[in-house]
């Protein structure tokens, strides 16, 4: 691990380099959040009350899910765009939201597409 000591404070200098700080992250996240869709176990963050099958009207505590990707999630994401002090990565599909949010089905009537 490295380390860093500031000497001396140079507001100016930090804001020119945010641009080149925001690339190389987004370099760096691209691959991660690719990796972590396409788990096939991952963490669900709230409990959700399922409305079909054997769990119908129980709640269903946080814990791991195994919701699998089928591909379009993964295909939606955009490329980290870029501007002088903000990184964004989007994903476009219809349900993504909810989805990286964890809150999917949590007081909505939407489906996931089977």
């Amino acid at each position: 691990m490295s380390s860093v000591r500031i000497t001396r404070w140079n507001a100016d200098k930090l804001l020119q380099r945010i641009p080149v700080i925001l690339a190389n992250y987004g370099n760096k996240l691209t691959p991660l959040l690719q990796e972590s869709i396409k788990a096939t176990i991952y963490d669900w963050p709230v409990a959700t009350r399922r409305k079909v099958g054997v769990y119908s009207g129980k709640f269903v505590p946080a814990g791991l899910r195994d919701i699998v990707d089928t591909g379009t999630l993964l295909r939606s994401q955009s490329a980290p765009q870029l501007t002088k002090n903000t990184l964004t990565i989007r994903w476009s599909a219809p349900y993504s939201g909810e989805v990286l949010r964890g809150d999917y089905m949590v007081g909505t009537n939407r489906k996931m597409p089977t």
